[in-house]
């Protein structure tokens, strides 16, 4: 069952508050939306977080696959200041503690261009 919320949920500490705002949460996925710079400009990310495995279901591949971030260029709208961004994780489920680093590991990563970068160990799934 999914839980649709529209309130602001703040993640981190009182010194490095971040909030985002869930859209669709579920083991499987969770749809976000939070704020963060892509390629000098503010956006709002509209973000799907996958698992892999789930991710493979989806697309209905198998084989190996490595954890990956997603940046569709012709989902990027910096006129409307929003960008879209799938970001595959080689976890069980998804949970806050899997939310709070995927939105810290994107405001951190300096270099994110379109396209998909892949990074980790390759995962087998039938």
């Amino acid at each position: 069952m999914m839980k649709k919320q529209a309130d602001l949920v703040a993640i981190g500490t009182s010194k490095d508050l971040q909030e985002y705002r869930p859209v669709s949460l579920c083991p499987d996925f969770a749809i976000i939306e939070f704020k963060g710079i892509f390629q000098g400009n503010e956006v709002l990310w509209h973000t799907e977080i996958r698992t892999l495995a789930y991710h493979c279901r989806l697309l209905s591949i198998g084989g190996k696959i490595r954890q990956f971030i997603d940046i569709p260029m012709d989902k990027v709208r910096f006129d409307l200041a929003t960008a879209n961004l799938v970001l595959g994780l080689n976890l069980d489920k998804i949970n806050q503690a899997a939310i709070r680093s995927s939105i810290i590991l994107i405001r951190q990563y300096k270099n994110l261009k379109p396209g998909v970068h892949q990074y980790g160990e390759l995962t087998h799934f039938n």
